[in-house]
């Protein structure tokens, strides 16, 4: 795998747990306060318990891919992983921002976090080619649809509480 330390995307849930992090402090509200059709009002509990299982899947994925697969399987999760995460920094944050005129919630860790931090490691990952053209395609096209599948899906699950 080149010179290419794998420890790098270790980052990644870091980054991922903080952005969650900054998102549950204020959706609720922030949601209540601009609603819309990609972004319908969601309670403290729904998106606290939403948030909270996107965390825990995201991060036991990494852990998964890493320990039971080894190095490609993890690059391409890895690979997933940052492609939605690059493309929520855009979409909702920063459109969301711009739209609403009013900071959305994880804008602040999207554009300080997510823009550098997966940008960098998509980038390496092409250039050093860690896994083949074809795989790293595929990954930037399953991270964004597990991404959405996952979200809905527990959004769907913290509307129950």
């Amino acid at each position: 795998m080149k010179d290419f330390n794998l420890r790098l995307f270790y980052i990644v849930p870091v980054i991922f747990t903080a952005h969650n992090l900054e998102e549950a402090l204020g959706m609720a509200e922030w949601s209540r306060r601009f609603p819309g059709p990609f972004n319908p009002p969601v309670t403290e509990t729904q998106f606290h318990i939403a948030v909270s299982l996107v965390t825990l899947f995201g991060i036991a994925a990494v852990i998964a891919s890493r320990l039971f697969r080894g190095g490609r399987y993890f690059v391409f999760a890895m690979t997933a992983l940052n492609s939605v995460l690059l493309i929520n920094a855009f979409f909702p944050h920063i459109l969301a921002t711009v739209i609403n005129g009013s900071p959305a919630p994880g804008v602040f860790t999207a554009v300080l976090l997510y823009l550098p931090v997966c940008t960098y490691l998509l980038m390496r990952t092409f250039r050093e080619r860690l896994i083949s053209r074809k795989e790293y395609a595929a990954a930037l096209v399953a991270g964004p649809v597990i991404g959405l599948a996952v979200t809905a899906a527990t959004l769907m699950i913290g509307m129950r509480f």
